[in-house]
């Protein structure tokens, strides 16, 4: 196997941790938004209102973080 070879392998390999790791972020942040949504709803709000809230709340963030 060349160097070249060898060097395409070795990108190959870290661009597929990467999307491992980033698929990883995704899930957890998925599973917080759950955890933010049924909190919203065991609190009394009804699920409209619990998903609204949750929407503005990663509205907010999402805008916060362009700043």
């Amino acid at each position: 196997m060349t160097d070249a070879e060898k060097m395409m392998q070795l990108m190959m390999a870290m661009g597929a941790e990467a999307k491992e790791q980033t698929q990883i972020q995704m899930d957890n942040a998925s599973n917080m938004l759950k955890m933010a949504y049924d909190s919203y709803v065991r609190a009394g709000f009804s699920p409209k209102m619990a998903f609204e809230l949750t929407k503005t709340m990663l509205s907010s963030a999402i805008q916060g973080a362009k700043k």
